[in-house]
């Protein structure tokens, strides 16, 4: 993923998260078999999800109130339809130097061939108002302007 508008390090453990929930998410969300009715559900963004790779950072009671992409939790998660949620299954390499605005996350994803869907994505939790704001799917590209997020994937 390049993030042209990416600046590091982010700042994490805002006031205003509660210790535990999710701050940022990067990932690339993935539909191996390219079938919206297996996977997470139709009503949700990236609907037919199996799998997804992510960089993501959980508030924490951690004293560093400032992070490199390299510093933060990497999966590769799997939906489990029986119970509604995603499950981490593997640690991938990442690659993100510090200062960088693009990185590479590589692990192997069981079924990825070429129809499988692929689905950016991102989110922060908004301080104080416990909301999430996803940034869409869409040809990749992101709504966010946030200094945080890029307008595009590439």
């Amino acid at each position: 993923m390049d993030m042209p508008n990416l600046i590091q390090p982010i700042p994490v453990n805002r006031p205003g998260i509660n210790p535990g929930f999710p701050e940022y998410e990067w990932s690339v969300q993935i539909d191996v078999d390219n079938d919206p009715y297996t996977g997470t559900p139709s009503t949700s963004l990236g609907e037919g999800a199996d799998y997804k790779l992510s960089i993501s950072y959980f508030h924490s009671f951690s004293s560093s109130d400032l992070l490199y992409l390299n510093q933060m939790q990497w999966d590769l998660w799997e939906y489990s339809e029986a119970n509604g949620f995603w499950e981490s299954v593997a640690t991938p390499d990442l690659t993100a130097p510090p200062l960088d605005n693009a990185f590479q996350i590589v692990g192997t994803v069981p079924g990825l061939d070429a129809q499988s869907k692929l689905m950016p994505f991102t989110f922060y939790s908004e301080p104080f108002t416990s909301f999430f704001i996803p940034d869409t799917f869409g040809d990749c590209f992101l709504e966010n302007t946030d200094r945080v997020f890029s307008d595009a994937f590439e």
